[in-house]
């Protein structure tokens, strides 16, 4: 079977070298526990992201004076962006920060 395959000689292959530090800054990681937050960009893809939120709030869904959702089953969906439906710009560090407190975070553009 390896005849289709090419470069299937070991002299090809790369060498393994032992993990050194994972890529990620470990220091810089959040030690708190996430929120049942789905945060979305509600520049994009938002005819998608309506359909995941009316399918996981139902008729429970609540809309927060932020302009988030949340569903009765406690997870709650927060655009991207300050003011209702998420309209208003935010700087870097608040979206950052955004993202560390959320556990899925979704974009369809």
């Amino acid at each position: 079977m390896t005849e289709f395959i090419p470069y299937t000689s070991s002299e090809f292959a790369l060498p393994l070298t032992p993990a050194t530090k994972a890529t990620a800054d470990e220091d810089n990681v959040s030690k708190e526990p996430k929120l049942n937050l789905v945060v979305y960009n509600p520049a994009k893809g938002m005819h998608w992201t309506d359909e995941i939120i009316r399918r996981a709030c139902g008729k429970q869904a609540k809309t927060e004076r932020d302009g988030s959702v949340t569903s009765g089953g406690g997870i709650r969906f927060c655009p991207i962006g300050k003011g209702l439906g998420g309209r208003e710009r935010m700087t870097g560090e608040e979206v950052v920060e955004l993202l560390k407190t959320a556990k899925v975070y979704i974009d369809f553009g």
